[in-house]
C-alpha cells in the first residue's frame, strides 16, 4: 500500500509521518558514517537538532550530563540558521515545499517533535489529538 493509501486509512496514518515532507533525511547511511569516521549518535543528534533545534536550556537539564548537554548546546549553535542537510529548521517548512503538511499536521508534528521535555506532548494526548480525525 503506498503512504497516500495509508494516510487516507486513519489506522495506518503513524505508519507514514515521515513520508509527509517527502525527505528522509533522519536516516543516515551509516556504512558511510562508518567510512568517514563519524559516531552515529552524533550524527542523528545533529539532524534532529538542526531541523527540530535549537536545543531549549530544559533539554539540557533533563538530559543531566555536562558533556551531552555542551554537545547538544554547540550543535543547535552551529545550525542555528540552515540545518546541514535537508529542509532546515521545521518551523520554517512551507506547504509550498511540501504539499501534504498542511497547518495542521505541521501543529501535530510539532507537539511530537519539540525537543523541550516541559512543552512537548504525551502519547496520551498525541492519541487525542483531533489530527487523527482529519
Amino acid at each position: 500500500m503506498s503512504c497516500d493509501a495509508a494516510l487516507k486509512r486513519k489506522r495506518d496514518r503513524g505508519l507514514c509521518l515521515y513520508f509527509i515532507t517527502g525527505v528522509e533525511t533522519l536516516h543516515p547511511d551509516f556504512e558511510q558514517l562508518k567510512r568517514d569516521m563519524i559516531e552515529p549518535e552524533l550524527e542523528i543528534m545533529g539532524r534532529l537538532i538542526s531541523f527540530f533545534g535549537p536545543v531549549p536550556d530544559e533539554l539540557v537539564t533533563h538530559v543531566n550530563n555536562e558533556n551531552w548537554g555542551q554537545i547538544m548546546m554547540t550543535i543547535s549553535e552551529g545550525t542555528f540558521d540552515e540545518g546541514p542537510v535537508g529542509p532546515g529548521r521545521s518551523e520554517k517548512w512551507e506547504k509550498k515545499d511540501y504539499p501534504k503538511l498542511d497547518s495542521e499536521t505541521k501543529r501535530f508534528l510539532w507537539r511530537m517533535i519539540n525537543l523541550s521535555p516541559l512543552e512537548r506532548a504525551a502519547m496520551e494526548e498525541l492519541l487525542e489529538d483531533p489530527w487523527w480525525s482529519m
